[in-house]
């Protein structure tokens, strides 16, 4: 299901298995949202954002963390996507996070 436009203000169910979140320079305001419209059982989401050059990685490892302090998800990068320059040293990247449910 593709649903065009800007959603931070629709309610999801938890039904996706994907979620794209491709709002520059950050996407940050619709990580919570995100969240909650995976399934239970996770899935995957693609964020967009501005890294310093260079620090792709430890950006995204902080991402992460971020998403998982705010859900019920275990999160962890599978894939950091090198887009192009934004402006001086600063990249526009895309992150692939699995989210799995954390288990008791």
């Amino acid at each position: 299901t593709i649903l065009e436009g800007d959603n931070r203000n629709h309610e999801f169910e938890a039904e996706f298995d994907r979620v794209n979140l491709g709002l520059l320079p950050s996407s940050e305001d619709g990580y919570a949202l995100a969240l909650h419209a995976l399934k239970p059982e996770g899935g995957m989401l693609h964020v967009h954002g501005l890294a310093s050059g260079g620090n792709e990685e430890e950006w995204s490892r902080n991402l992460a963390q971020t998403l998982e302090k705010m859900g019920s998800f275990s999160c962890s990068v599978v894939h950091i996507e090198r887009v192009k320059w934004y402006a001086p040293h600063q990249r526009h990247i895309v992150v692939d996070i699995r989210a799995s449910p954390v288990s008791c």
